[in-house]
Order: structure tokens, then C-alpha cells, then sequence
């Protein structure tokens, strides 16, 4: 297919992050950080969160419409669909009718069971992701020879919307979400746990103080600025690694201004002050698309 831009080649790129709520902006984080030259922006369905818990029409269905005005109202050249469950179900139809590409969230079982060394690995995504088939078959394509344990968890992806607005979680709840990955029957345990959600990350520092021993973890966000950077290549640099850049290089190129925007009310969305994390991306300004449609 061939993609029209939305703006001249002269222009930066126009690419958005979507997600339902704000586990994307663990994804947005790894890419504005890699791809500074980007001009950001990030959309949150946020009038129907969670995706998790619908069914696979009715996220077709919010996803398509969210993300025909998002394109719209940011001018668009790309758009990365930030979520494990619209992923899944919803790529195909937006591709069908957006003219600009899109880029949807694979969980990463391949890279994990690349670096298993125990050939036991763990997918902890929401309970719909667990069960599709598209999962079963990434398995049997890039994890045959592994055990593949499956964890789903409606209650990590709140958890982690939580903490993300400062307000108070508990490592109990947490611990209680990951506790099926560690019981002592396995023979080899596992040493890799895919985080198939892109809220998950937002947790790591929580996973890590809880897990019983030293834990992989793998998500994909590298591999989206892999993929954004094959399809644009004539308009961007190479991507920068993180752990090649100085902190402050870091923080500039994280800080540097980028739009937000909302599906229903911004004040629903962030009912107090905006989070400190959300401000440390650029993401300073927030509006409702629904203001302008």
C-alpha cells in the first residue's frame, strides 16, 4: 500500500500514540525518547476504558472511532496503536480505512523465548489478550519448545492507572496478580515474563520488588521504533538507544513540548493537577476531541 502523508516532507512528523488509558504512555515514553525528531502526540479513549473487559466489537467499534478523529485533529502521518487489545482485534479495520500507516503492539514472545534459558516463559497481558488465538499462534511459531504460562489481569492494568495519578497502590495487590507465575511445582521455572499490556511497564519497579528472584522483563516498545523508523526512514535519524544518550539529553528530548488529547472530559481524565510522569513527557496540554469534532 502507499501511504499519502498528511504534511510536506519538510515538515517534522506528525505520529500519534493511542491507547485507552495511560498504559501507552509507556510506549510514548521509549519512542519520543528514541525519536526526538517526532513531533508527539497522545489520545486516550479515556470515555471507554478499560479495553480489556469489552468485547472484541465493541473495541472495534471505540477504537475506529477515537482514532478517525485523533488522526484528524493532530494532522497525523502515523499512528501507533498502544494497546495490546485494540491490537489484536481492531489493526485490520483501521487499516482498512486510514490512509496513513498503523502500527499496532505484538507481544514480544518471540524476543522471549529467543533469551530463555530455562525454556520457560511467562505472558502477563489482560484476560482477553491471553486467551485470543492470535496468541496461541505466536507461540506456536516463535515458542514451540517453550512452556508458556499465561497470566490475565484486569486488576495491574487499574493498578498501574493508579500510580500513574499518584494515587496509592499496594505491593500486596500486586504480588497477590503475579503469584501464580512462582508456585513451587514448576520444574524449571521461568525466567522471562512477557509483559503483553502496554500498562505493565508503567509497574516494573513494583514487579521487581515483589518477584522471588531476578526476572527478564520484555515488552515492545523497541520493537515499534524499529518499525516506525523502517516505514520513515528518509525523514528520520537513526534511533537513539536510551543507555547511549546522557540523562540530560534524555529529559530534553522527553520534555520537548507534545499535544494530549482525550476522548469525553480532560477533568474526568486528570480530575486533580496533571501527574508529575505525564508532565515529564511534554504532555502538558490536554484537550477533549470531542470539543472538536
Amino acid at each position: 500500500m502507499t501511504f499519502a502523508p498528511t504534511n510536506s516532507i519538510d515538515t517534522p512528523l506528525n505520529i500519534g500514540v493511542f491507547d485507552s488509558g495511560v498504559g501507552g504512555l509507556s510506549v510514548f515514553r521509549q519512542l519520543k525518547s528514541s525519536l526526538p525528531e517526532v513531533s508527539w502526540s497522545y489520545c486516550s479513549d479515556s470515555k471507554n476504558f478499560p479495553y480489556g473487559t469489552k468485547a472484541d466489537a465493541q473495541v472495534v467499534e471505540c477504537c475506529v472511532a477515537a482514532c478517525t478523529e485523533f488522526v484528524r485533529v493532530a494532522s497525523l502521518d502515523g499512528l501507533v496503536i498502544a494497546c495490546g487489545t485494540a491490537s489484536t482485534v481492531a489493526l485490520p479495520k483501521l487499516r482498512e480505512l486510514l490512509s496513513i500507516p498503523v502500527i499496532g503492539v505484538v507481544p514480544a514472545i518471540k524476543p522471549a523465548a529467543a533469551i530463555s534459558n530455562t525454556r520457560s516463559i511467562g505472558l502477563l497481558a489482560t484476560h482477553g489478550t491471553v486467551r485470543r488465538p492470535y496468541i496461541e499462534k505466536l507461540i506456536q511459531d516463535f515458542a514451540a519448545d517453550c512452556e508458556v504460562q499465561r497470566i490475565g489481569s484486569s486488576a495491574l492494568v487499574q493498578i498501574a492507572e493508579d500510580k500513574i495519578r499518584g494515587i496509592k497502590i499496594r505491593l500486596a495487590d500486586i504480588e497477590n496478580e503475579l503469584a501464580p507465575f512462582f508456585v513451587p511445582k514448576k520444574e524449571n521455572r521461568i525466567d522471562v515474563i512477557v509483559l503483553g499490556c502496554t500498562h505493565f511497564p508503567l509497574l516494573i519497579e513494583e514487579f521487581d520488588q515483589i518477584v522471588p528472584y531476578k526476572m527478564i522483563w520484555v515488552d515492545s516498545a523497541e520493537a515499534i521504533v524499529r518499525r516506525i523508523f523502517a516505514l520513515f526512514k528518509d525523514r528520520l535519524n537513526v534511533p537513539a538507544q536510551s543507555q547511549d544518550m546522557n540523562p540530560s539529553q534524555n529529559i530534553l528530548s522527553l520534555s520537548n513540548h507534545s499535544k494530549g488529547f482525550v476522548t469525553g472530559d480532560v477533568s474526568v481524565f486528570f480530575p486533580n493537577e496533571l501527574p508529575s510522569f505525564v508532565t515529564s513527557l511534554g504532555l502538558c496540554e490536554w484537550r477533549s476531541i470531542d470539543d472538536l469534532i
